[in-house]
């Protein structure tokens, strides 16, 4: 009997391994792609914020999972249906990473560990970033933890279509108290490498 329960014991500690390595390998392999998108629109947003050079630009270092109300998704399934994937079937794919986006489960990981570290771009942690801006104070928290700032970026999870080649990823950039914009740009995946193939403004402040 004892030992038909320590069969049973190592055969469940076995399994619940099992799923956590398959879980993690999944997870990674996820994560890894989203890694790729990120430093796509990230590369493109600090050379489009070129002007502000000399200051620092802060991205808050965990991703955030945003909202997607339905003026947002109007104008995301107008936009990419317009011209930005230059698809046959664009609504259909921006229809169907909407859904993706937010049905995935939040996946968070640092992103100071893979965005090349330079002297123009500093990370302030998610959690302090959340506790600062429940309350009014939140840009004066900002201002004196990196007086030289320019904006803070906020990114969310990046979803992808079955075929792995196309990315929704949501940014949202903060300017200041009374200026922001929240965007979302669709990705495509070519000769292995992506680029950005449509950006959507949804909210400017």
């Amino acid at each position: 009997m004892a030992s038909k329960k320590l069969s049973l014991k190592i055969l469940m500690i076995f399994t619940i391994s099992m799923y956590f390595i398959v879980l993690h390998g999944d997870n990674k392999e996820t994560i890894d792609k989203e890694k790729e998108v990120m430093k796509c629109v990230l590369n493109g947003l600090l050379l489009k914020y070129e002007k502000e050079k000399g200051k620092q630009v802060i991205i808050i270092n965990k991703p955030f999972r945003f909202h997607i109300d339905k003026h947002a998704k109007d104008k995301i399934l107008h936009e990419a249906v317009g011209d930005g994937l230059r698809e046959a079937n664009n609504d259909e794919i921006a229809n169907d990473l909407i859904s993706r986006y937010e049905s995935n489960s939040e996946v968070e990981f640092l992103l100071d560990e893979f965005f090349q570290k330079q002297n123009d771009i500093g990370y302030w942690e998610k959690d302090e970033y959340l506790e600062a801006f429940k309350t009014m104070e939140g840009w004066n928290v900002f201002y004196k933890k990196f007086p030289n700032a320019a904006f803070y970026i906020k990114l969310s999870n990046a979803c992808f279509n079955e075929g792995n080649n196309i990315a929704l990823l949501f940014v949202e950039v903060g300017e200041g108290p009374l200026s922001g914009t929240r965007r979302a740009y669709f990705l495509k995946r070519e000769k292995g490498k992506w680029r950005v193939a449509k950006e959507v403004l949804i909210m400017r402040a």
